[in-house]
């Protein structure tokens, strides 16, 4: 059986259908059967948030701990119906 890795940097777009004031929002890391994965988990991140998915007016800079959740709260919160990063490392967009 063949194994594929996808390498970095892995792009996330999330639309939230409408615009919202965005605060914050939490990471997931790997997980499997119960246990948090000790590899593959994004460090650095870039939270991006903008109106059209396209264009981003608000971007910010993160590093992430090696740890099950890590809470992410923006350093203001910028009306937005798309958000993500281009670095999960790279870039994601949550919305």
């Amino acid at each position: 059986m063949e194994s594929r890795q996808a390498w970095p940097p892995h792009h996330v777009t999330i639309d939230m259908k409408e615009s919202k004031k965005l605060h914050g929002f939490t990471f997931t890391a790997r997980v499997a059967n119960g246990v948090m994965k000790a590899t593959g988990n994004p460090k650095n991140i870039i939270v991006e948030a903008g109106a059209d998915g396209q264009t981003w007016a608000y971007r910010e800079e993160f590093v992430l701990s090696n740890t099950e959740l890590n809470t992410i709260y923006l350093a203001y919160p910028p009306q937005a119906r798309f958000f993500g990063s281009p670095s999960i490392p790279a870039r994601a967009i949550f919305t």
